[in-house]
Parts: structure tokens; C-alpha cells; sequence
């Protein structure tokens, strides 16, 4: 048998497995109700709108515009620990994670960043530039960035594509965020 023969084997036989890992719940008329009730087991209590809320905006990951959330509330309040929860439920391949990062870091992770949700675990982990960072890859959809460079050649201009869409998850106790982001994000 030609070797693709049986890598199209192996692959519908994976199919036909994953199929029936997941049937019961892709066949659900009401997978939030599912999750919501997987939510509570992991002691996430008294967030279910939150925690749907959130569970939407992952999954949209997959669409061209993707929903992005600002999670608000009093210091202590389980925010990130809400976020953590619903997160845990995605791949890791879902998200970009981070704490903080500098200036210029979306510009130039080796992290892809197309159809994925980057995650600031707390807005105060971002600055200014940051903040205008986020909203041009949320509004345009892709970052682009120019610079000279040093070569053996000389001076060179080099162009730096990140593409998009991304989504973006934060935490804040803050009652206002950056005006323009703000537009971006639902509270």
C-alpha cells in the first residue's frame, strides 16, 4: 500500500475516535448549559454569565472579528482565577499567555498570534504602548512594524507582518481602562 493510503487511513480511523470521544457533547442542544455545569465542578461558583461570557469569546477565536474581554472587578475577587478556569477548558494553542510584556514584543514573538487570544493576566502588566499595540492588532487585524537594521551589507529597512485576527482577555480592578481600548472590549 502507498504510504498515503495509510496515512488517509490512520487519519479517518483518528477521526472515527475523536468522533466518538465527542459525540454526546457535539450532539448537545445546549453545550453552554454543559459547560456551565464542567464550570462549577472546577469551583467556579456565581460566575456562570462570566464564565459563558468568556467561553464565547475563545470560541470565536475561529471567526474573522474575535470577541475580547476586559474581566472587571474588586482586587481578590477571583477575576483571574475565573479566566484561568475557562481557559483550562482550550488547547494551549488557544492562547498566548502572558504576565507583561515590553514594547515590542508582539512584533516579535515567534508565537503566531492568527486565530488565537492573547491573555494579559492583568492589565497593569501593560503600558501605553502596549495599550496601543493591542488595539491596532485588534482594530487592523495584523501588526506591522518597520525598523532599520545593521547588515553585512549596511543599513537595511526590515518589515516585521504579525497576523491577526487576535482575540484579548485582561483582568483589571480598575473601573475604566484606556478610552479607545475600551471600544474594543466588553466589560
Amino acid at each position: 500500500r502507498a504510504w498515503l493510503d495509510i496515512a488517509e487511513t490512520e487519519q479517518q480511523e483518528r477521526s472515527r475516535e475523536a468522533w466518538a470521544e465527542c459525540r454526546e457533547l457535539a450532539e448537545s442542544p445546549d453545550i453552554l448549559a454543559e459547560f456551565s455545569r464542567d464550570l462549577e465542578q472546577c469551583h467556579v461558583v456565581g460566575e456562570r454569565i462570566n464564565g459563558e461570557l468568556l467561553y464565547l469569546a475563545l470560541t470565536s477565536r475561529f471567526l474573522e472579528r474575535i470577541v475580547s474581554v476586559a474581566v472587571k472587578g474588586p482586587s481578590s475577587g477571583g477575576k483571574s482565577y475565573l479566566v484561568k478556569s475557562v481557559v483550562s477548558f482550550f488547547p494551549e494553542t488557544a492562547v498566548y499567555q502572558l504576565t507583561s510584556f515590553s514594547e515590542k514584543t508582539l512584533y516579535y514573538t515567534e508565537e503566531p498570534l492568527s486565530h488565537r487570544v492573547l491573555i494579559l493576566v492583568e492589565a497593569a502588566g501593560g503600558g501605553e504602548t502596549q495599550e496601543y499595540t493591542i488595539r491596532t492588532l485588534l482594530s487592523e487585524g495584523r501588526l506591522e512594524y518597520e525598523f532599520v537594521e545593521k547588515t553585512a551589507e549596511g543599513l537595511r529597512a526590515r518589515r516585521i507582518c504579525k497576523e491577526g485576527p487576535t482575540g484579548f482577555i485582561t483582568t483589571t480592578s480598575r473601573d475604566k481602562l484606556h478610552a479607545e481600548n475600551e471600544t474594543r472590549y466588553l466589560s
